[in-house]
């Protein structure tokens, strides 16, 4: 137990001493690194064969595009199979309904053909939606990341199939001091400086989270940087600043030479 803790008590020493670091660099900035705005794993929602990948890794996509085809040979069969049973109860309900009328079959045979009306309508419903889960596409325009099921491989619902990201807009996440909370606000100009390249491009900022972690004393902040023109990578890495805040601070500065004059 007490090895634990000593290990607890180093790591939290070095996440302070990290974010301290962070905090005050010579330059004034503070260490980012570039991640998607959107990253979700696609799963399978129903049990089938992956028959095709239409996009490769790395490759971008628009909404709506079909990603993956499951074989759906059994579900063109279970849905043709649901039509015809449809077809035949519905055809059956509406004869004995006409045959009520005429007083030649009773409310209770009447009442199970409408029963089996509606329940092979509901079965059709099922068998057309599980024949379109055969089908993955976009739910939004991005890029394949990860390729988590490979062709001809079986697959059962929700297993998961592939990780695609959403990279038009990156997020640049920087954990800040939290002696400069208030100083940061939804909105805010910042102005990252790729390590890579030496860039500087300007975002804003997007989220703030609702608390400040007590053990590094810091607080983190997304930042939404446009990267329609593909330019950037995610876990690319840089520095950020905040203008508005660093003309803020260098106002409250004290000019030595004026206190000089005034001590004279």
């Amino acid at each position: 137990m007490r090895n634990i803790a000593k290990r607890a008590a180093l790591s939290a020493a070095v996440c302070i001493a990290a974010i301290r670091l962070a905090a005050a660099p010579e330059d004034g900035g503070f260490a980012t690194v570039l991640i998607p705005s959107r990253r979700i794993v696609l799963a399978a929602r129903v049990n089938s064969t992956v028959a095709k990948h239409k996009f490769k890794e790395g490759e971008k996509f628009d909404k709506g595009d079909v990603l993956i085809e499951l074989d759906s040979t059994i579900y063109k069969q279970i849905l043709k199979r649901a039509e015809a049973e449809y077809a035949y109860y519905k055809k059956e309900a509406e004869r004995n309904k006409g045959l009520l009328a005429d007083s030649a079959v009773g409310e209770a045979e009447y009442a199970k053909s409408v029963l089996m009306r509606d329940s092979s309508a509901a079965s059709l419903e099922i068998a057309r939606r599980n024949l379109e889960r055969c089908v993955i596409r976009a739910p939004f325009a991005g890029r394949v990341a990860k390729r988590l099921a490979e062709e001809f491989e079986y697959v059962k619902t929700s297993q998961p199939l592939l990780e695609i990201i959403d990279d038009r807009t990156l997020l640049a996440v920087v954990h800040l001091p939290a002696e400069i909370r208030n100083a940061i606000h939804i909105g805010s100009e910042a102005v990252v400086r790729l390590d890579a390249t030496g860039r500087e491009i300007t975002g804003r900022v997007r989220e703030i989270s609702a608390e400040i972690d007590p053990a590094s004393r810091s607080f983190t902040v997304k930042i939404a940087i446009d990267n329609k023109n593909s330019k950037l990578v995610p876990g690319m890495s840089g520095t950020i600043r905040f203008p508005k805040r660093d003309k803020k601070t260098d106002g409250n500065k004290k000019n030595p030479a004026e206190t000089g004059r005034k001590g004279n």
